[in-house]
């Protein structure tokens, strides 16, 4: 379960801090995520693949973990996990929709993209 929350922290920090330029500059230069290079991968992973719907990740994380931590399994959530996981696809397509003349990581991602 710990594992799971420090997981959801560590999604949380490198999505709150990604910057479009720290991949980039990954080699070169010093990066503004907290996490460092390992977070300038991860939210870049997650915010080129669902945008600003990325952040539904953290809350799939937590019910993961709030599902080991009360039922030792996450069965008995696994619908709950479904469903924000639709949630953020469709999010995904809204912020496409909404804003498609944005760059790719500010909208909602190559799924948004892909499904608009």
């Amino acid at each position: 379960m710990h594992g799971v929350m420090g997981l959801c922290h560590n999604y949380l920090l490198s999505l709150a801090t990604f910057h479009i330029s720290d991949y980039d500059a990954l080699g070169n230069a010093p990066v503004k995520n907290m996490l460092g290079p390992m977070g300038v991968i991860i939210a870049q992973v997650l915010r080129i693949s669902f945008g600003l719907a990325s952040f539904c990740t953290v809350a799939i994380l937590i019910l993961a973990g709030w599902g080991l931590a009360k039922y030792k399994s996450i069965e008995p959530v696994l619908e709950h996990i479904f469903s924000l996981s639709f949630c953020m696809v469709v999010a995904s397509l809204l912020v496409t929709v909404l804003y498609p003349e944005t760059i790719t990581p500010y909208t909602g991602g190559i799924v948004g993209m892909a499904l608009y």
